[in-house]
């Protein structure tokens, strides 16, 4: 059974692999942070201080966050920002998520997104704005199923692209998902 974790330590070596699947999928996530324990450890207080409520630097909001895993892989990450920004009205909103290149088109988008939607809850998000580029027919679903009603399309500034505005009440999220 899959559940959120906070990140620890412990999972280094997941990491690690999870990086490497990144890394042959052509995508730069965590290159950064994976190298050695001790950016890792870096890294690790980083978001363990933004989930306190500091924010890590100007423009960003403090968030919360997780790793899905089966605790031997960290099949996926999710961020819940505590707070929305300008820009994160436009692009980015609430909750952020990506799941290892090893695990995907297996559901596990589904899994992360209705455990992110407890935990903003648990957060005192009451609602949450969930955004996705509009040709991410996965995504799109993904936040539909997770009872997400479509508000408006808006123009990223960073990339220029369409992105469809989500807006989930989370009243209705169960606690024991």
């Amino acid at each position: 059974m899959t559940h959120l974790i906070i990140p620890s330590m412990q999972f280094f070596s997941a990491f690690k692999r999870m990086v490497q699947a990144y890394r042959e999928a052509g995508e730069d996530r965590y290159q950064d942070v994976a190298s050695d324990p001790a950016g890792f450890f870096e890294y690790l207080d980083r978001l363990s201080e933004s989930a306190s409520g500091v924010a890590s630097g100007p423009g960003l909001v403090p968030d919360s966050t997780f790793w899905l895993t089966d605790d031997k892989s960290i099949i996926g990450v999710v961020r819940i920002r505590h707070a929305l920004s300008e820009s994160l009205l436009v692009e980015g909103g609430h909750i952020g998520y990506d799941i290892n290149p090893d695990f995907r088109a297996k559901g596990y988008g589904h899994r992360i997104f209705e455990l992110a939607l407890v935990e903003a809850r648990k957060l005192g998000i009451e609602r949450a704005l969930v955004t996705c580029d509009h040709d991410n027919d996965a995504s799109m679903r993904i936040i539909e199923k997770g009872g997400g009603v479509f508000e408006n399309e808006s123009i990223s500034p960073r990339t220029g692209k369409r992105v469809r505005r989500y807006w989930i009440e989370l009243a209705d999220c169960q606690q024991n998902v």
